[in-house]
């Protein structure tokens, strides 16, 4: 499954790689919501991983790209802010499938990335032309 993180400490990004790597993903990382714009234009991603707060705002609207543009990706948002505490983020953020917050849980992180994987088995990878 091909990976896009999307995260602007790069000690975690390089983190994040390493373990999608790991699992036998390809990953990419980028350090601003600018160069993820960038690399979804250019190129189709399965899971993009995003940290909800970045340098150059925070990724609400790269999730809305993601679902417009990328509706069979899956999005993980991740971030140590105290946004979302009640679930709302499916009200605010409905590209985003999943929220986890920091100090990032290793496992549960690792399980919502496999589940992805299957689910990217499941979905068809080309949209069908409506006449």
């Amino acid at each position: 499954m091909k990976c896009l993180i999307v995260e602007d400490d790069p000690q975690l990004c390089d983190i994040l790689r390493a373990l999608m790597e790991e699992m036998g993903h390809d990953a990419v990382c980028v350090h601003s919501i600018a160069a993820a714009m960038r690399k979804l234009a250019c190129a189709k991603y399965e899971l993009v991983v995003m940290e909800y707060q970045m340098p150059d705002g925070t990724t609400e609207r790269l999730s809305d790209h993601v679902s417009m543009f990328c509706p069979n990706s899956r999005v993980i948002m991740i971030t140590g802010n105290p946004v979302f505490i009640h679930g709302e983020h499916s009200v605010f953020t409905p590209g985003v499938d999943w929220l986890l917050r920091k100090p990032l849980p290793t496992r549960d992180l690792e399980a919502l990335v496999s589940y992805a994987a299957k689910d990217v088995d499941h979905c068809p990878t080309a949209m069908m032309a409506l006449p």
